[in-house]
């Protein structure tokens, strides 16, 4: 996933890279990097998607994903789950191509923890 930041003065752009593994326990090197990186971004925004029409806001340790075109549509993911979410966007990228292509019927499903669920569904933009 590529996410480009906005502000006044500059654009840059941050490459995240997917893995397809599974989260499981992580040591305590990767929670502090992780911990590390997310205080760094703190405060920090960016646009996300081909059309720039996602906002990803990180304050106060959550993640804020937003539509720019019905800003009332938002989640807001712990670094958990957002973790969780970065650990499955490739399987989830696989299946969304897949409902672009119409080849076959889509209905992938993950839990990324506590009532959060992530779901691609063939029939649904």
């Amino acid at each position: 996933m590529t996410t480009t930041t906005m502000n006044t003065t500059m654009m840059v752009t941050i490459n995240i890279p997917c893995s397809g593994n599974e989260v499981g326990a992580e040591t305590g090197v990767e929670k502090d990097a992780r911990a590390a990186t997310t205080q760094a971004l703190t405060g920090s925004s960016f646009a996300l998607g081909e059309r720039q029409d996602r906002v990803l806001k990180v304050e106060a340790g959550d993640v804020k994903i937003t539509s720019m075109s019905m800003p009332e549509k938002h989640v807001t993911l712990t670094t958990k789950h957002w973790a969780r979410l970065m650990s499955i966007c490739e399987k989830v990228d696989i299946e969304a191509r897949e409902v672009n292509r119409q080849t076959r019927p889509v209905a992938y499903r993950a839990h990324i923890g506590d009532l959060y669920y992530v779901s691609v569904t063939f029939g649904y933009g």
